[in-house]
Parts: structure tokens; C-alpha cells; sequence
């Protein structure tokens, strides 16, 4: 704490009292607005780069201890009053999906805030518990047609084994749709391609058939997730327009279009989605390298397997020789060679003994050490860096904020021009009906939003 005088008025430095919620602004706006309903407080703001609420107030009203004490107490109202969670949602293929359940589960009465982070599959959410429960907002995801592992907020940090599981089914039964899907579309290209092989080697209605159905297959999950999208998130997504060009295509007989556009639509989806399971994969195998597991020595002697998430500051660990480090903490007893190379990217591995300090993660050699806990689990410098990394994929770009809120107002735009393309040139004379339907549903296919999201 720091205190110093400006033009009058005292300037207090607190360190930053809601450290699990400094991302979010509804709290960090109702924790000024606590402090600035005190008598004497004059400014309140929030230093991030130094992690510091800084208060301004009035020295002949209040003490730096009355100040202080105002703020830790409303800071514990806050965290008390508030809560904060990750959920795994599994299902999100696109930066388009992420933007869907931001929005979507922001219109939730009680969600104070949302943030999706795509990279990781992870919906951050901030509500009020009297006004909105955990299980409603699962429901809300599963409306919007994705999952949520296990149907409630777990702790960022742990393995999602039954999320794996489910995205491996699910991405095998989308697999699956586009193989049917990809087999009918070709058994179309050859019934339109029997002309060549000779007069009646298949009969005129087979093209329709097998395209039509491929179009089905494929278009009908894209139009559910957009009409869920529609009704629950009050807006057009790319799953629609995609939905209403294979529609149109197939009112106007364009029956191939209609097919190989929804099935490049699902190629496409599940090719995003292959790249960011990879990033996902990554993450996961970084957090993969602390054992669940430690072996926590009783004060009256013997030792105790323990979660190690049950271990507490201070805490004496054995780690044998061979055996990965749990937690960071300093060697007491024992001496060995660790290599920290998961951890600092050493290439050799280093002498540890009395004193020194070891990382989670790290490999024990060929000795047995006993260590001292200086941190818990969830707070290892590798838990920090695997955190880090996704903080930073979740940071957005000033031209990618941009181009969110511009895709807003993007997508009714290019539903309406495609409206205007289809009616106006037809009532002016200047070609048949189905010819300018054929252009507003081009338009609808290459005007889709959902490259402009991802180019940034």
C-alpha cells in the first residue's frame, strides 16, 4: 500500500482486490461505485499494469486505514455477491460460434458478462447467483446447439476428459454426415453425367433425388443452429445464410449448387475445427505435465497420497527419484539432478539440493527430495504460463473488436441487399424472376461473414 498527495487530496495504491475477477468490468465498476459512495472518497480507478486500486480521497474526512478497510470490504461484498466461471463448451467450430454464445448467454437476465475464448473452448462468464444459477446458463448453451461438459462451470486448470469425449463423438458423427453427405452429391453427379454413358442409363429424376438429398443432410443442422440463434441471440448467423442459399438453390432447381455449397460449408467447419482441437490439444498436454497426484508428509511421521490440489503452503512433499515435481515449492532435504526443460527449456538437467528452488512439472532424477510448498497448484509457474497463453489468444485485436461489432450490422445488411437483388431488378424488367434469385443467393454465398471474422 501506498499513499501520496496530489493538489490536495491524498492518493492511496491498494493491491488489486479482485484478482480471480480483474477481467471483468461489472465488478471492478460496482467495486468504484462502493468506494465512491463513502464519504471523503473523491477518484477510484484501477492501475492493471501495477495490479493497484487506486483511490483518491479527502485527508480531513477519512484515514489511508479507513480507506483501506473500506475497500477490502467492498472488494469481499463484490467476490461474495458475484460469482465467476469457466465453462468447457465443446461444439464451437468458428469464431462466428463464438460470437453466437457471447451474445446468446449475454441476453441471459442475471449474466453480468461474457467472454468466449475460441483457442481453448472456454466460456467465461460473470453472474449473480439470486438471479441466474449455473445450470441455466448450460441450458442456454445447449439451446444455442453446443455443449457444456458435464452441464456446469468446472475450475480452469483441470482435464475435461468427458468434453474430449464428447467432441470426439460429435466430430465423428459430422465426419460421418459428410461422408453421406459427399456419396449422395457424387451418386448426383453421375445420374447428370449417364447422358454420356448412354441413352436410359439413369432416369431424369435421379440428380434431383441424390442432390436434394444431400442438401438436406447437410443444410438441416445449419438451419436448427441458425433459427436457434434467431430466437434465443436475436441474430442472423452464417449458419442461416447458408441455410436460405441451399434453400433458394433448390427452389430454382439448381439442385448441385445447393448440395456442394452446404457440403464445402461443412468441409470447411470441420477443418477450423481440426486446427483449433489442435491448439486446444496443445494447452491440455502443457497442463498434462503436473501428476494429479502427492505424496504429503504428516507432521507425526509416514507420508499420505493427496490431490494436489489439497496441498497447502507450506506443506513438506516427497518426490522419488524418476517422479514428476507436483508443485513448485524449495528443496529442504535431499539432493538430484531435475530437469526442468518442460518448464524452462534447459537442455541439460540441473543440480538441485538444500535451498533450491523447483518447478512443477520438472523431472526428478536420481535422487529423492523433500520440498517445501511456496505455491499452491493452481498458481505453478507452469499453471501461470499455460494461463498466460490463453489469455493472450483470448486478447482481441483493435481491428478484430472492430470487425465483431461491424459483422452486427454486416450480416442483416447483405440479407437485405440480397432481398433488393432478387425483387427490385425483376419488378424493373430487367431479366426473369429466377435469374436475379440465382444472383441474391451468389451474393448471400460469397458476402458470408464468417471469412471476414476469421481474417482477423
Amino acid at each position: 500500500m501506498q499513499d501520496s498527495t496530489a493538489l490536495g487530496t491524498k492518493v492511496l495504491h491498494i493491491p488489486l482486490l479482485l484478482p480471480m475477477h480483474a477481467d471483468c468490468p461489472d465488478c471492478a465498476a460496482r467495486l468504484r461505485e462502493l468506494l465512491l459512495a463513502r464519504e471523503g472518497v473523491e477518484v477510484v480507478h484501477f492501475d492493471l499494469a501495477r495490479g493497484d486500486l487506486v483511490v483518491h480521497y479527502d485527508p480531513q474526512a477519512l484515514t489511508a486505514e479507513e480507506v483501506e478497510r473500506a475497500a477490502r470490504l467492498a472488494g469481499k461484498e463484490v467476490a461474495q455477491r458475484y460469482r465467476h466461471a469457466d465453462l468447457p463448451v465443446e461444439g464451437m467450430d468458428c469464431a462466428d460460434c463464438a460470437l453466437k454464445l457471447e451474445r446468446g448467454v449475454g441476453r441471459l437476465q442475471g449474466v453480468l458478462w461474457t467472454a468466449v475464448h475460441f483457442p481453448s473452448g472456454t466460456l467465461r462468464v460473470g453472474y449473480d447467483p439470486e438471479r441466474v444459477a449455473p445450470e441455466d446458463v448450460a441450458r442456454r448453451v445447449q439451446e444455442l446447439g453446443y455443449r457444456v461438459a458435464n452441464g456446469l462451470p468446472e475450475p480452469a486448470g483441470q482435464g475435461h476428459s468427458l468434453q474430449r469425449g464428447l467432441a470426439w463423438a460429435r466430430q465423428r458423427s459430422r465426419e460421418g454426415l459428410i461422408a453421406v453427405a459427399v456419396t449422395l452429391a457424387l451418386l448426383g453427379f453421375l445420374g447428370q453425367a449417364a447422358p454420356f454413358l448412354g441413352p436410359g442409363a439413369a432416369p431424369s429424376w435421379w440428380p434431383p433425388l441424390f442432390f436434394g438429398a444431400a442438401t438436406v443432410l447437410a443444410g438441416a443442422p445449419l438451419a436448427l443452429r441458425g433459427l436457434r440463434t434467431l430466437g434465443i441471440a436475436q441474430s442472423l448467423s452464417i449458419d442461416l445464410l447458408m441455410a436460405v442459399a441451399a434453400l433458394g438453390a433448390m427452389a430454382i432447381g439448381e439442385w448441385a449448387e445447393g448440395a456442394v455449397v452446404v457440403i464445402l460449408f461443412h468441409i470447411g467447419e470441420l477443418l477450423e475445427a481440426y486446427t483449433a482441437e489442435r491448439a486446444r490439444q496443445a494447452i491440455r498436454s502443457l497442463m498434462a505435465l503436473v501428476p494429479e497426484k502427492a505424496r504429503r508428509l504428516r507432521p507425526e511421521g509416514g507420508e499420505e497420497e493427496v490431490a494436489v490440489g489439497q496441498v497447502d503452503l507450506g506443506d513438506l512433499i516427497l518426490v522419488r527419484p524418476g517422479e514428476r515435481i507436483p508443485v513448485d515449492g524449495v528443496v529442504v532435504e535431499g539432493a538430484s539432478a531435475v530437469d526442468q526443460s518442460p518448464v524452462t527449456g534447459e537442455s541439460m538437467p540441473v543440480d538441485r539440493g538444500p535451498g533450491s528452488e523447483v518447478y512443477a512439472g520438472s523431472v526428478n532424477g536420481e535422487g529423492a527430495l523433500v520440498v517445501r510448498v511456496v505455491r499452491p497448484a493452481q498458481e505453478s509457474t507452469l499453471s501461470r504460463m499455460a494461463r498466460l497463453v490463453e489469455e493472450a489468444q483470448a486478447q482481441k485485436a483493435r481491428s478484430q473488436r472492430f470487425v465483431d461489432r461491424f459483422a452486427r450490422w454486416y450480416t442483416p445488411a447483405v440479407v437485405l441487399l440480397a432481398l433488393l437483388v432478387a425483387v427490385v431488378p425483376t419488378l424493373a424488367g430487367w431479366g426473369p424472376f429466377a435469374l436475379w434469385v440465382y444472383r441474391a443467393l451468389t451474393l448471400l454465398v460469397i458476402a458470408c461473414p464468417c471469412a471476414l471474422v476469421l481474417a482477423t
